[in-house]
């Protein structure tokens, strides 16, 4: 799960000090005040750990594990790895499922969902961890072209169009 390159893009951007030519599983974490951080990631052969902190504990002004720790950590795999060959993470048999989701919802898409990636899930008891409930965010609806409104039953067929919507919860809507 770590190991995630695109979860990391999210957080961190694309082109982070947390991208390397290897695959990778990296955790950063900061401290509350910003007084000290750390990146700590591995390999199928190595594991690096990098705290960066002033020893009095006071505040480093704004610094996080991914701009403080995380250059220092980037450089200190990289001289690890050096000379061992690239290998990707096994993943255990009977442990790990793969489904598709829907982006926004997280829930197993509907034909309405235009967004969708492939997540890794626990299997717990020899059951998947996946979503199983459809996507209940992403709904289609007849409009009527000429005013946007929902089309009637009396409405002309020429006139109607399809279109998908996104319904939020309330507390998200009023957000």
């Amino acid at each position: 799960m770590l190991a995630d390159r695109a979860a990391r893009i999210a957080s961190f951007g694309e082109g982070n000090v947390l991208e390397l030519p290897f695959p990778v599983a990296v955790k950063t974490g900061t401290s509350k005040g910003f007084r000290d951080n750390l990146t700590v990631g591995f390999t199928p052969d190595v594991t690096v750990g990098v705290w960066v902190g002033n020893f009095d504990g006071s505040p480093m002004e704004g610094v996080s594990g991914v701009s403080g720790a995380g250059p220092l950590f980037h450089d200190a795999m990289v001289a690890a790895a050096r000379g061992r060959p690239v290998r990707g993470f096994d993943r255990p048999a009977g442990m790990i499922d793969e489904a598709e989701v829907c982006s926004l919802s997280g829930a197993k898409p509907t034909d309405a969902c235009e967004h969708r990636r492939r997540e890794v899930f626990a299997i717990v008891d020899a059951k998947s961890t996946a979503p199983v409930a459809p996507c209940a965010m992403h709904v289609r609806a007849r409009i009527d072209k000429r005013n946007g409104l929902l089309a009637g039953k009396g409405c002309a067929l020429d006139q109607v169009e399809e279109r998908v919507f996104e319904r939020y919860d309330a507390r998200i809507a009023a957000w």
